[in-house]
């Protein structure tokens, strides 16, 4: 007899799995002494298995699913019942990336017809956004305004997951950058087509056939050399070349992609950027990719859940829906989702509610298992732990989730064998009482990031000698938590040897002991100086000049040449003809090779 049962297996469940009382199956794992189990004791998958071997019967253990793989199940069923007819073409979603001051946010700027490249801190994109430009024809691109900043890598990486196509730009009198490469990997990894814009076509130094060269060492072969990759000759800033690169785009999601969306069907999508706004509560950016969203309707985001009570458009405008490609800001939400999470519309806050749970539930589970390492474990069971690190706490408030995220991400990469950073709290939002009271007791430094600090809690944090620093720039932040690190380090001590004395003559004293008649054969000694007594070749004595005299006059210093007289700290065995070898210890400042 075969039996199907699933997970998590309690006494209960098996008992009523192989319809006997639950007493039963109590007393059968006492007898063979698998344990006392209670009704609802969790039961092992082994043990259960045995248990119900004893009444001759095969369990089949299976996996429970959960409440998001049954949503899942039951959304991909409805929209594979979806006929051909009832799709329209949906509207290409880019994300332009590529290097700061390659002309990234003046680009995306051109599009919009807008100037708020002007106003961007350090001339750096810092939130996500996305934006819906409307081409000639009426037709639509979707522009996913991902961070221009190399810092900005998390949220980089998940927003070329969430577009069509990449648009990278490339200054034509710069080239290829770090940053650039890292948005080439992003793009590949996600599976996403490049298209790429040859930037700054009107400067002097422009040079489309070295950049070309270069990106083509990355497998971007252009296609008038038989490749696959569109490139585009443009200047962002005036506009040549734009409204070419934008018929590509819309040509490309129409007939080389076949984008397709169902308007009509539950919405789906993905979380962009998500923060507190005061009078609002949550604010989430999400991309409607499948199906329309509408006031009212439940909306799952990461473990965040609630009805939707307002709906902006990528101008600020409130409307009551929005369809497949379309950028919105709603709220509603009763938690913050993070960057990249995918996002449903479900039929009932019940579901929506089971669901966030698991999510959270899951969620909590990863940080529990992420805490303790296999090194760490194998440490413990040696009995031995690594060189002993020094630990510098950071509480970190930043704007919106994308800040924060892309912060955490770069923080966890300085890491050193000495020093490393640990981020005790985080959140969205500005520094507040009781983040101050966390650092006094955890000595940790307090990050701002786009946020304010309120004259209360500064003073209260100066009250109590607790560093806040405020930043708006991701570069100054990361440029002074490497200083901050470098500063932590031990310093490399580097000897420099001063001169070398010969002792030849031996006095000795009651009071003071032996002291040395001795002659500097070069360099100078100093008084208090470091030194090594050097005899045949070896040393048999490291320490310091306890005394130092010339002419029986205590002397600051004796230079190469003349006599002087020696007494040594702690150390009397001295002998004639052995060598005073006088040396300094300088400590320099370690850099960080991270």
């Amino acid at each position: 007899l075969s039996v199907v049962i699933e997970t998590p297996i309690t006494v209960a469940k098996l008992a009523e799995a192989l319809k006997l009382k639950s007493s039963v199956v109590q007393k059968m794992a006492m007898e063979k002494q698998y344990g006392m189990f209670t009704l609802n004791a969790s039961l092992d998958e082994d043990t259960a298995v045995l248990l119900a071997s004893e009444y001759e019967v095969e369990l089949e253990v299976r996996e429970a699913k959960s409440a998001e793989d049954v949503h899942l199940e039951e959304f991909i069923q409805q929209r594979s019942e979806v006929e051909d007819s009832e799709l329209v073409d949906r509207a290409p979603t880019i994300a332009v990336l590529g290097h700061v001051d390659h002309g990234k946010t003046t680009l995306v700027d051109y599009l919009r017809s807008t100037k708020i490249a002007d106003g961007e801190a350090g001339g750096i994109t810092q939130h996500m956004g996305a934006y819906q430009i409307t081409a000639e024809g009426g037709k639509k691109i979707t522009v996913l305004d991902t961070p221009g900043h190399a810092a900005f890598t998390a949220m980089r990486a998940r927003g070329a997951k969430a577009v069509d196509v990449v648009v990278l730009v490339v200054a034509g009198d710069d080239g290829v950058k770090p940053s650039t490469e890292e948005a080439i990997n992003h793009a590949k990894a996600a599976g996403t087509p490049i298209v790429v814009a040859l930037n700054k076509c009107d400067k002097p130094a422009f040079n489309a056939n070295q950049v070309i060269q270069q990106l083509m060492g990355f497998e971007l072969i252009p296609e008038q050399y038989g490749g696959n990759t569109a490139m585009f000759e443009i200047s962002a800033l005036k506009g040549t070349g734009v409204d070419e690169l934008i018929s590509h785009l819309i040509l490309m999601g129409e007939a080389e992609l076949g984008l397709k969306a169902h308007p009509k069907g539950s919405a789906s999508g993905v979380v962009l950027e998500a923060e507190i706004q005061t009078g609002r509560g949550i604010v989430a950016h999400l991309l409607v990719q499948d199906g329309s969203l509408a006031k009212g309707d439940i909306l799952l985001a990461g473990e965040g859940y609630g009805r939707i009570k307002s709906i902006q458009d990528d101008v600020g405008k409130t409307i009551k829906s929005a369809g497949p490609a379309t950028p919105v800001a709603v709220t509603g939400l009763d938690a913050l989702p993070g960057v990249g999470d995918t996002f449903y519309i479900v039929d009932s806050l019940a579901k929506a509610k089971e669901i966030a749970g698991e999510r959270a539930y899951e969620n909590r589970a990863k940080v529990l298992a992420a805490s303790t390492t296999p090194r760490q474990d194998l440490e413990a069971m040696l009995g031995r732990s690594g060189p002993e690190k020094t630990i510098i706490n950071l509480i970190v408030r930043a704007d919106v989730q994308g800040s924060l995220e892309a912060i955490r991400y770069e923080v966890s990469k300085l890491v050193h064998d000495e020093v490393e950073f640990k981020i005790v709290h985080s959140g969205v939002g500005p520094i507040t009482e009781s983040d101050v009271a966390l650092g006094i007791t955890s000595e940790a430094t307090l990050i701002a990031f786009q946020v304010g600090v309120a004259g209360k809690i500064r003073k209260e944090a100066e009250r109590h000698h607790l560093a806040i620093r405020r930043y708006n720039v991701i570069y100054e932040l990361l440029n002074d938590l490497r200083d901050i690190m470098e500063g932590a380090l031990a310093p490399e001590l580097e000897e420099e040897v001063t001169g070398h004395v010969e002792i030849r003559r031996i006095f000795r004293s009651s009071k003071i002991g032996a002291i040395a008649g001795c002659m500097v054969l070069d360099g100078t000694a100093h008084r208090n100086s470091k030194v090594r007594l050097l005899r045949d070749g070896s040393v048999v004595y490291t320490g310091e000049i306890g005394s130092l005299k010339r002419e029986a006059q205590d002397a600051a210093e004796v230079r190469e040449g003349f006599e002087c007289g020696i007494v040594l700290k702690n150390y009397s065995d001295v002998k004639e003809g052995d060598i005073i070898e006088t040396f300094s210890v300088k400590e320099i400042k370690r850099k960080l090779e991270i």
